[in-house]
């Protein structure tokens, strides 16, 4: 293949990553913002996904910029050496500042991903610590029996808040139900009932975020973990308040 012909190759690869990434970076940040991987899918992908595309697409610019820099290296080598008044920029060898050059740079990527190692430590305060009543279910099996006090606004609303708010909120209520309606739970105007206060057996929103089958085609953006599921039976056990 012809220098020329090579060279237009290394560009063309260059540009398609780099639109690769800023097309990757846009649905990471507006179609599917952080916490939307369980609820949302773009494409047959969910966020975890496309973020696993973004990091190959900028891995394969990178290695593209590297073999790029390869080719036009000697012309690098001469004009860094003009510019800091090496007498004879011919005389400077390109395969010796070459080896010097990726020796450096791969010393520099080590010590940052040595940095990076040592550096991570635990939060103080977890990020979204499970409530008293979660831990007293899970610590207590005979608790789930019986029902436990549990506050709407300081144990359930966080959890839907995270999982549901997104297409079930101010800004988006899909199939018409709303999080932050009470009405909405229980069915009136017309609604709809999902809680039915003190039985959460019979309550449709548990079979929903439990059972796979029971939400349609939607079902797994819906299920729910089972420390947050105990949470919800117990708040609408007693009395769903």
């Amino acid at each position: 293949m012809k220098r020329t012909a090579l060279n237009l190759l290394i560009d063309f690869l260059a540009a398609s990553c780099f639109i690769g990434m800023i097309a990757t970076g846009y649905i990471l940040h507006f179609p599917l913002p952080p916490g939307t991987n369980k609820s949302l899918v773009l494409w047959g992908l969910s966020r975890h996904q496309w973020g696993e595309v973004h990091f190959w697409i900028s891995l394969a610019l990178l290695i593209v910029l590297l073999i790029h820099l390869v080719l036009h290296w000697q012309w690098v080598v001469s004009v860094v050496a003009r510019q800091f008044g090496a007498a004879n920029a011919c005389q400077v060898r390109p395969f010796r500042s070459g080896m010097i050059t990726l020796l450096s740079v791969s010393a520099l990527v080590g010590m940052f991903a040595w940095l990076a190692e040592v550096s991570v430590k635990p939060r103080d305060v977890p990020c979204c610590p499970p409530s008293k009543a979660a831990v007293s279910i899970t610590q207590d099996p005979a608790a789930k029996a019986k029902p436990a006090r549990v506050s709407f606004e300081k144990d359930v609303y966080p959890i839907l808040e995270a999982s549901c708010l997104r297409c079930h909120g101010p800004g988006m209520a899909q199939g018409g139900f709303r999080i932050d309606r009470k009405e909405d739970f229980l069915g009136k105007n017309g609604k709809k009932v999902w809680v039915i206060p003190g039985n959460s057996q019979e309550s449709p929103l548990l079979a929903l975020l439990s059972d796979p089958k029971a939400g349609g085609a939607l079902a797994a953006s819906h299920k729910l973990s089972e420390r947050e599921l105990n949470i919800l039976r117990s708040w609408i056990d007693a009395g769903a308040e």
